[in-house]
């Protein structure tokens, strides 16, 4: 009886002390594991998120100069079109000199 029970819980004590032994080996496997996998991920997001930096950076770079270009461009726009305006009344005036010069030759004909 007290021999074959301190028998058996002695072999359940090895059997429950070697699937401790076990889970404790598979545990730190997994830790290891999950130790390397979040070292990788934490590298990837930090290459992503420097990447995404240079990324926004040389956008903002390209951005800027992109708008800058267009305030140039609407900037001689609107200088020439000043130009222009300050040019109608000049434009107007040839318009009638040509139209007397032409007046002018047609009497000339008729004339010779």
């Amino acid at each position: 009886g007290v021999d074959a029970s301190l028998d058996s819980t002695a072999q359940l004590l090895q059997w429950v002390e070697r699937d401790a032994v076990a889970v404790a080996s598979s545990t730190t496997a997994l830790m290891a594991a999950v130790r390397e996998f979040l070292g990788n991920a934490t590298h990837a997001t930090q290459a992503h998120l420097d990447q995404y930096e240079r990324f926004a950076h040389a956008n903002s770079e390209t951005t800027e100069d992109s708008v800058r270009s267009a305030r140039r461009f609407v900037s001689s726009c609107t200088s020439l079109h000043k130009k222009i305006n300050d040019l109608e009344p000049l434009a107007a005036h040839v318009k009638a000199l040509r139209r007397m010069v032409e007046q002018l030759e047609a009497q000339a004909s008729k004339i010779l």
